[in-house]
């Protein structure tokens, strides 16, 4: 079962930020699907893991971007992109110590997380790098 499906709604006009965004979406679409089979709690680690390391790639990716087009909003952007992965590092910790069960909360914060962000503070440097 698909959790997350892209479409053009959520498009930034930069293909680069909207194929990391994509990629984004298949990663949560994953991560659904095995904690929906109970799979091995290393196994869904990893792919928390994977997750958080791709974020950061991308977040920086998008951060360098709007730096470049002189975005006005890119230290608060910045703020959320921190406040993001502080948040998945404590769940992924606390999945470590075994003080959190993997759950749908789990995704159901991420999938909320990464499409509200991609529609309200995304969208708004769209016009900004594609002046």
């Amino acid at each position: 079962m698909t959790l997350l499906t892209w479409d053009q709604t959520y498009s930034v006009k930069v293909d680069k930020m909207d194929e990391q965004h994509q990629k984004l979406f298949g990663m949560i679409n994953e991560f659904y699907e095995k904690i929906g089979s109970q799979s091995q709690k290393e196994l869904i680690m990893e792919l928390i893991a994977g997750m958080k390391d791709y974020t950061i790639y991308h977040f920086t990716d998008e951060e360098h971007l709007m730096a470049q087009h002189n975005y006005p909003f890119l230290e608060q952007h910045k703020k959320e992109h921190r406040d993001f992965v502080d948040k998945v590092s404590e769940v992924e910790k606390k999945l470590r110590e075994g003080k959190m069960v993997i759950s749908l909360e789990i995704t159901n914060f991420l999938k909320d997380w990464i499409r509200n962000h991609i529609f309200n503070s995304d969208q708004r440097y769209t016009e900004y790098v594609n002046s």
